[in-house]
């Protein structure tokens, strides 16, 4: 404290000053592991979005391992979920975006909700469309209040996509006509080409 001398708090007890490395230490390996692990999960997931499924998929396995008491296990989860669907391991992203969303849910992680929904929505857009439709709309409407513009323009394509498949042209022209706009505004190429692709078909 100010004008106090050190190793005495401001009431004036003495401290254990040969606690403090080791719980400094104790924090410091915790947050290491906790960023290294969030490094892990951030690496597997931008590899798995640009195919290199054989090396993100073991990433994002192992960060879900090694996190399970984080709080903010829910994200791990989600992405090992996205990782597991771009492999085309559907039972095994399905099973991993419900955990993923019921763990944000108790952690009242809105952000990582939102994922999940939108996740839980794309796996079952060929299956259960109306069921698909039901949780991307829950995706969207998460995305929109939280200001998640790259996950509005994922949700919109997914919807959009839903609509040309089941015969509904004007819902998919609006909702790819949003996603190819708010791609085009972030400069996400990727996103916006699969789009454009899409409005040419239709159109």
């Amino acid at each position: 404290p100010p004008g106090g001398d050190a190793g005495v708090d401001a009431g004036g007890d003495e401290t254990d000053a040969a606690t403090v490395p080791t719980d400094a230490a104790e924090a410091t390996g915790e947050l290491r592991g906790v960023w290294i692990t969030r490094f892990a999960s951030d690496l597997g997931l931008a590899l798995a979005r640009s195919g290199r499924l054989a090396e993100a998929v073991p990433l994002l396995e192992r960060a879900v391992a090694r996190n399970l008491s984080v709080a903010g296990q829910a994200s791990f989860v989600a992405a090992l979920a996205e990782g597991y669907a771009l492999a085309g391991r559907g039972s095994e992203a399905q099973r991993h975006a419900d955990r993923a969303l019921e763990i944000a849910r108790q952690h009242h992680d809105r952000g990582t909700e939102a994922w999940g929904h939108r996740l839980v929505g794309e796996l079952a857009a060929e299956s259960a469309p109306a069921a698909a439709v039901t949780s991307l709309g829950q995706a969207l409407g998460l995305a929109e209040e939280l200001q998640m513009r790259p996950l509005v323009a994922h949700t919109h394509l997914a919807l959009g996509k839903i609509a040309a498949r089941d015969g509904k042209r004007e819902t998919a022209l609006s909702h790819l006509t949003t996603a190819w706009s708010l791609y085009s505004d972030m400069q996400m190429e990727r996103g916006a080409t699969e789009t454009l692709e899409l409005l040419t078909k239709l159109r």
